[in-house]
């Protein structure tokens, strides 16, 4: 799975390129969810493994993967449990969930430090569900209109949907960031990646001995994080989740969010006294979007 690497050594002015641990506005940050999500499947992985090795029931595995046949008989929860569940601990099992909740780590580390629990929430659980609609919508062409069923078709399980649309919202957060991938020598501006990961998994899609991994449940993922990201920027009501994330008035926009994002803590410390000065002459009322961000941000980086 994806990770994100630091980039080289600058000597100039700040670049707006930070690696995602280490990025100004999220080291602060607590990321409450993001670990609670973390353990919750860990908890879930331990518990069916538990079972696994004793040979008890394990009442996970049959009630909460995905498949048309669960939602046939009405178990219509299966489009939110199969995300928290993942492949059984036994040969590269392991891996599925390791490799997700290593890349939920550092992509939700900063998509929740900087946008809220609120908004982080909201991309995951949007990520998950996209992810579910694309294995549905795949697995029915294929069965319907093609005549196959494809590996799986009894049920999916894992985070990867949810977990690419937290990195969807990265890349559309932080457009020019660098990320690393395993295995691969050079890093790929964010922007790119979002869209030639999307590219691979459609072309991944057709291949026979790759058609185990629910790819479409992957470009769902990122569709449903990308989506729901768009519309926590791009919503202009006053009293938004992007609103209440940055305390603004409803007219923000994504770059200039980045852009306040993107400053150093000590170009955010001028920032903020030039706002604050600005308020005790002029008054709170004229402060403008970015003012208002600039506060926002101030007050998460250093408490105040």
């Amino acid at each position: 799975m994806e990770q994100c690497l630091p980039p080289p050594p600058e000597t100039g002015p700040p670049s707006p390129r930070f690696p995602l641990n280490t990025m100004p506005g999220t080291l602060p940050q607590p990321a409450r969810w993001v670990r609670i999500i973390i353990w919750a499947n860990v908890a879930v992985a331990l518990v069916s493994l538990l079972c696994y090795t004793f040979g008890w029931r394990d009442v996970l595995r049959e009630w909460m993967p995905l498949s048309w046949s669960g939602l046939a008989r009405g178990w219509w929860w299966e489009c939110f449990t199969y995300m928290w569940i993942h492949a059984q601990f036994e040969g590269m099992g392991v891996l599925h969930i390791v490799c997700n909740m290593m890349t939920l780590s550092p992509f939700g580390r900063t998509i929740e430090g900087s946008l809220g629990s609120r908004a982080f929430l909201g991309i995951y659980l949007a990520g998950g569900l996209g992810g579910a609609l694309g294995f549905l919508l795949e697995s029915a062409v294929r069965h319907w209109v093609v005549g196959q069923v494809i590996p799986g078709e009894w049920g999916i399980v894992g985070a990867s949907g949810a977990v690419l649309g937290v990195v969807a919202a990265f890349c559309v957060l932080q457009p020019e960031a660098r990320i690393g991938i395993l295995f691969l020598p050079f890093r790929i501006r964010a922007s790119r990646f979002m869209l030639g990961f999307g590219v691979a998994s459609g072309v991944m899609m057709f291949i026979p001995y790759l058609q185990i991994v629910a790819h479409s449940g992957h470009i769902g993922g990122m569709l449903g994080g990308w989506l729901w990201m768009r519309w926590v920027v791009g919503n202009r009501r006053a009293g938004s989740p992007f609103d209440r994330a940055t305390g603004g008035s409803g007219d923000g926009t994504l770059a200039l969010f980045a852009e306040v994002e993107n400053l150093t803590p000590e170009a955010l410390r001028l920032e903020l006294e030039a706002v604050l000065d600005k308020t005790s002459r002029e008054g709170v009322g004229q402060l403008n979007e970015r003012d208002h961000m600039v506060l926002a941000r101030a007050r998460r980086l250093f408490g105040f």
